[in-house]
């Protein structure tokens, strides 16, 4: 059964690295039915035999973490999100369950070896493609960055995390075998491995391989001495030499790895360290976690309470949805609160320091069949994994999740001498018997689902030959939702049919379309009812539709979810937009109360919104200009001399056409006054109009030709010129 289990968990593993590194659950199907049967097997052999199993703290926190986890997934408020949590969850307890059996049989040990080596040389195969060939992707669409080395995996972080735990994993059976060309092949493409980690310009996987690697070390010296090895003492006089060489090929490497990725080409490692970006993250992580400190918001919770939280005059503009923490520890302690990041908190470290102690007092090795081969190597491989989780979320993947729980297992190997008492097995066996029933029930049908909807997805969606047609792409996701609703897929199929719509020819093709996404839209809102992308789409569609009332609350709706987020969803910017609308459909319908109305809400909305961009200043000036035209149409001629004032002077004076607007209401309060016998008050008002005609510095408002311009700047002239030529002074 071992080596079954060995089989399915490669066969897993391959599948994961080719394809589930994504966080869309469902493309993580593939690999989980052959893990689902990985875990039984391997369940079924630990029955069986008289195994080490694990230290009785150990089962007992993994159990509370696993429920604790488990129960708040099920408490979430978003279903899909907590099926991604569940997935993952159960990822790292088959990972986990699978090598605990598997490394008591060297048969199954040899084939796990074999199969990580040779997915590991197929992908530094791919790597050295990439570099010869930039911008190759065998199995993604394309690669984030043409320059970008990363295997088979479309993320740097992702494939230096799997480089790091294949790598050592090959290393610790490479220090500790038996067959010299197998330690010898084993340490070289381990060494390649560790190497690659560079290539892939991960800064936070190049911090995890320097501690990985000095953890490794330090493990095999602590064995050393135990073991009392005649090379010890030259080994530890070498120790603080070596320490000062890592931290050297750390920051050296951090300087190439920065100069690599900067745009100017410097290679300065303090732009590491001011990366604000992360510390937005970890700052809003905190703010979200204060708000449920014990029990967390569930599944992913961050991903859209960091939106309330989010302030731009505090953390800058922002332009990407920051979907997780990249820091998976706050990440814990956001979604499954102080309880669950204690719980996880309290099990690395269980497993980290009864690792250690076991290594530093475990009686003295005498026969190479009796050494814990994988526990140093397992354990190093956690420590470097646990370090990147600080700047990337590498458990919110099927890859990095499954490597987890290997690594857990593998830090957890007895000395093959210790035999705990039967009772203590039994227990041991029943917890983890428990668990292993409830992983399967919850984990295999959504397995299954994801593996029929990945099947259907990928020719049309994910695959890097992809060109196909949208009616293709269509019929995909149409039986994809069959299969599987899912908010992300009802997304996908609405901005297939919002983009037809906007290349829609004919009328009733383009309305039919946009009322297909609008349906969309909707059914992505209600399955994910935290989302602002669907809002925001569907209050643009109701406008263009003309269905007013449901536009303005689906704005509403998206200024209530995006929070301090204006820079991405830009829900006040486009409400403004729809605004402005309504008031120019008000002035064609001869309704300037309403036009008023709707104008005086929109330049609130466009105070409130975030733009860089011409169209964007062009419709602030015109919202306040229009603003001005509806103050002047119901005879309020002070608030529309303030609102023309303030579209004119706005960015910098790009709308100083609107200065001419002002001079044109000047003249006609000038007017107004000469018939009410004031001409000094007429005087100066039309020195102020002549003032305002300069500014404009011969720019036109909207339907004012040239002639009228010329005929109203002679109108002036006249009027000043009679009023000075009787004596009149200005007032």
């Amino acid at each position: 059964m071992p080596v079954a289990s060995a089989i399915f968990l490669v066969l897993s593993l391959a599948l994961a690295v080719l394809f589930g590194a994504q966080t869309n659950a469902w493309a993580w199907g593939p690999a989980l039915l052959p893990l689902m049967l990985a875990m039984v097997a391997a369940m079924a052999a630990l029955i069986k035999q008289p195994s080490r199993m694990l230290h009785v703290g150990m089962v007992i926190l993994g159990g509370l973490t696993v429920v604790w986890f488990g129960m708040r997934a099920i408490q979430s408020p978003v279903e899909e999100l907590a099926h991604a949590d569940l997935l993952l969850l159960g990822t790292a307890f088959a990972g986990f369950v699978s090598v605990l059996a598997i490394q008591e049989c060297r048969k199954a040990s040899a084939v796990l070896t074999g199969g990580i080596a040779a997915l590991l040389v197929a992908n530094l195969l791919v790597m050295v493609i990439q570099l010869m060939h930039p911008g190759y992707a065998p199995l993604i669409d394309k690669l984030p960055k043409p320059d970008t080395i990363t295997g088979f995996f479309g993320h740097y972080n992702y494939a230096a995390n799997y480089l790091l735990v294949s790598s050592l994993w090959l290393l610790g059976q490479a220090w500790q075998g038996k067959s010299r060309s197998l330690k010898v092949g084993l340490g070289l493409l381990g060494t390649l491995g560790m190497v690659a980690i560079y290539w892939t310009k991960s800064r936070g996987g190049w911090l995890a391989a320097i501690v990985a690697l000095a953890c490794f070390g330090l493990l095999i010296l602590i064995e050393a001495k135990r073991n009392k090895a005649k090379w010890f003492p030259l080994a530890a006089i070498a120790l603080p030499f070596a320490a000062l060489i890592l931290m050297g090929i750390l920051i050296s490497g951090w300087q190439e790895i920065q100069a690599a990725r900067s745009d100017d080409g410097s290679g300065d490692v303090s732009g590491i360290l001011d990366n604000t970006v992360r510390l937005n993250y970890l700052g809003i992580a905190v703010s979200t976690m204060l708000g449920h400190t014990l029990l967390g918001g569930g599944s992913q919770s961050y991903s859209w309470e960091c939106f309330q939280h989010w302030d731009r005059t505090t953390h800058s503009g922002y332009y990407t949805k920051p979907e997780f923490v990249h820091n998976e520890w706050l990440q814990a302690a956001t979604d499954y609160g102080l309880i669950g990041f204690l719980l996880v908190l309290a099990l690395m470290a269980t497993v980290a320091i009864s690792a250690i102690l076991r290594v530093c007092f475990e009686p003295k090795i005498t026969s190479t069949s009796e050494r814990p081969v994988l526990r140093l190597a397992g354990l190093a491989a956690l420590l470097g994994t646990l370090a990147h989780t600080n700047f990337s979320f590498l458990f919110h993947l099927m890859p990095g999740s499954l490597l987890l729980g290997m690594c857990l297992a593998a830090s957890c190997q007895w000395h093959r001498k210790d035999k705990p008492e039967p009772a203590v097995q039994h227990g041991q066996r029943g917890v983890l018997a428990f668990v292993t029933l409830m992983v399967l029930l919850v984990v295999s049908p959504l397995a299954w689902k994801g593996t029929r909807l990945m099947m259907v997805m990928w020719p049309s969606q994910l695959s890097p030959d992809r060109e196909a047609r949208a009616a293709e792409r269509s019929r995909a996701l149409d039986e994809g939702l069959d299969i599987w609703p899912q908010a992300k897929l009802h997304l996908k199929r609405a901005y297939l049919r919002h983009d037809l719509a906007n290349a829609a020819q004919d009328e009733a093709t383009r309305r039919l379309l946009m009322e297909k996404a609008i349906a969309d839209y909707a059914a992505a809102g209600k399955l994910h009812p935290y989302l602002p992308e669907p809002a925001i789409n569907r209050a643009i569609l109701l406008s263009r539709l003309g269905r007013d009332t449901e536009a303005e609350e689906a704005f509403a709706n998206t200024i209530r979810l995006q929070g301090g987020m204006e820079t991405i969803f830009r829900g006040h910017y486009l409400y403004a937009g729809h605004l402005f609308g309504l008031g120019q459909r008000n002035f064609a319908a001869k309704d300037p109360a309403s036009a008023l109305a709707h104008l005086e809400r929109a330049a609130e909305q466009i105070e409130l919104a975030h733009f860089w961009d011409a169209e964007g200043r062009q419709l602030e000036i015109d919202i306040h200009e229009s603003l001005g035209l509806a103050h002047e149409l119901n005879n309020k001629p002070q608030q529309a001399l303030k609102s023309y004032t303030h579209a004119a002077t706005i960015h910098y004076g790009s709308g100083r056409r609107v200065h001419l607007r002002s001079a044109l209401l000047q003249a006609e309060l000038a007017n107004r006054q000469l018939l009410a016998r004031e001409p000094a008050k007429a005087l100066g008002l039309f020195l102020e109009a002549k003032q305002s005609v300069a500014k404009s510095g011969g720019q036109l408002p909207a339907n004012i030709a040239p002639e009228k311009r010329a005929e109203f700047v002679r109108m002036l002239d006249e009027q000043i010129r009679r009023l000075k030529e009787i004596g009149i002074e200005a007032r």
